[in-house]
């Protein structure tokens, strides 16, 4: 009796076990989901507006591992940044593409576009470090192959 009462316990503890670890493999289901609709729904908003910025907000609350998301919401906040020069936006990309690259360091757009946010802020040699890691991951990678050839001449023309 002993030996199958202890079978019982330890049954129990194995599918207590068990059900702990799927609801918590549930629950990160369900975030990734979450995540994903939101992300759905920022990439369906207009372009560079606040709605957008909600939506990929939401979507990183509920996923925050996923890379893409950080890419895109900060492309929207380099946009506006673009748009109306604020610094605070240029700021918030540069959060946003660091956030993208902890997530995914292989991450070739994001490295290209923190490359040339600080190419417009004036940090050209931060700007090139990103856009030859971009180069570097995808010599193939056409923005920016032609952002370092601007690169180059711009620094060729400030040496004359």
């Amino acid at each position: 009796m002993g030996t199958f009462a202890s079978n019982v316990i330890i049954l129990n503890i194995i599918l207590r076990l068990l059900s702990f670890s799927s609801m918590e493999g549930l629950q990160t289901e369900r975030s990734i989901r979450e995540g994903e609709y939101w992300r759905e729904k920022a990439l369906a908003a207009p372009r560079a507006s606040f709605r957008k910025i909600h939506y990929y907000e939401r979507s990183i609350k509920a996923d925050p591992a996923d890379a893409l998301a950080h890419l895109e919401l900060a492309e929207v906040y380099f946009d506006l940044a673009i748009s109306y020069g604020h610094r605070d936006l240029y700021d918030n990309a540069e959060e946003g593409l660091k956030n993208a690259l902890k997530e995914d360091p292989l991450l070739v757009p994001a490295h290209y576009r923190l490359g040339m946010l600080y190419f417009m802020r004036g940090e050209f040699r931060q700007s090139r470090i990103e856009l030859e890691e971009a180069h570097r991951l995808d010599p193939e990678y056409l923005p920016a192959v032609n952002s370092l050839r601007m690169l180059r001449s711009e620094a060729q023309k400030n040496e004359h």
